[in-house]
């Protein structure tokens, strides 16, 4: 109960910030293999067996299972910056860190309800609700 209160506290924190999503593909039952290195340090009170988080002053990334189709895992990345511009390093971060998985950017962010074209940033923060 406690860490998935942490991780919706992460998520409201961070939500307002610009982020960009993808989807990562791993096998049934298979956690993805991530390369932490390239990540912000990781925020172990929000993560649980189906929800991964790393998270400084000015970054954060939230991997979530998301669907279990037969065969494979569907995860949910989203790669939060408090700048605009420091979401641009997403793509190759993203990319990296994520290793051996097929991973690809995603058409549409859940956290805005709204279709992107893939790679785009969504800017929440700059949008009229």
């Amino acid at each position: 109960m406690d860490q998935r209160l942490e991780k919706h506290a992460l998520l409201v924190d961070v939500r307002g910030w610009p982020h960009r999503t993808f989807t990562c593909f791993t096998p049934t039952d298979v956690l993805p293999v991530i390369n932490r290195t390239l990540l912000p340090p990781p925020v172990p009170e929000a993560t649980g067996p189906a929800d991964m988080w790393w998270s400084d002053d000015s970054t954060a990334v939230q991997i979530t299972l998301s669907g279990w189709p037969p065969a494979q895992d569907r995860w949910t990345v989203r790669y939060f910056a408090r700048k605009p511009q420091s979401v641009a390093e997403a793509n190759p971060t993203v990319y990296a860190a994520m290793e051996w998985h097929e991973t690809i950017p995603a058409d549409w962010c859940a956290l805005c309800s709204e279709f992107l074209a893939p790679g785009l940033t969504c800017a929440p923060a700059t949008k009229d609700r």
